[in-house]
């Protein structure tokens, strides 16, 4: 009983604080106490709410299988919160970029260059040289990762 009125009071205080104009400094300073209280309290919760999200992320993410010959893992949805799956990615990191400009256009996939918004040009030219239909790059190291997609229902 005694916290509800003291958190109600503290309510208060936060809505006049936001609502009522300050007529001298030790007013103005009240004020900026109240809510830089209110501010920190708010923030703690915040960071510790952001902290188990992260740990919810690595949990769900390692629980998540990608199978062998396969790109991406199961999807699983639960009704009213959310889907998660999780997905292998491809990432480059290049080494010379004279060198990658002509390997890719001299083996046609120029277009790995241009299209930043994709990664599908990337993945088609890493799964040609993973299948020896062309040869790996000196210029450049491939790198394999596993994205995880987690959405809201």
């Amino acid at each position: 009983m005694v916290t509800e009125l003291i958190h109600t009071f503290n309510e208060l205080e936060i809505e006049n604080a936001l609502a009522i104009e300050p007529e001298n400094i030790n007013e103005a300073i009240r004020q900026w106490r109240t809510l830089k209280d209110h501010v920190d309290e708010v923030t703690s919760t915040v960071n510790d709410h952001s902290a188990k999200m992260i740990y919810l992320k690595g949990y769900i993410q390692s629980n998540l299988t990608i199978e062998e010959d396969e790109d991406k893992s199961e999807v699983i949805s639960i009704k009213g919160a959310g889907t998660a799956s999780k997905k292998e990615q491809v990432a480059v990191q290049v080494l010379d970029w004279s060198a990658w400009r002509k390997y890719l256009l001299r083996n046609g996939y120029e277009s790995v260059n241009y299209n930043q918004n994709t990664l599908a040009p990337l993945q088609d030219l890493y799964n040609d040289i993973m299948a020896g239909e062309l040869p790996m790059p000196k210029s450049v190291n491939f790198k394999t990762i596993e994205k995880l997609s987690l959405r809201k229902a």
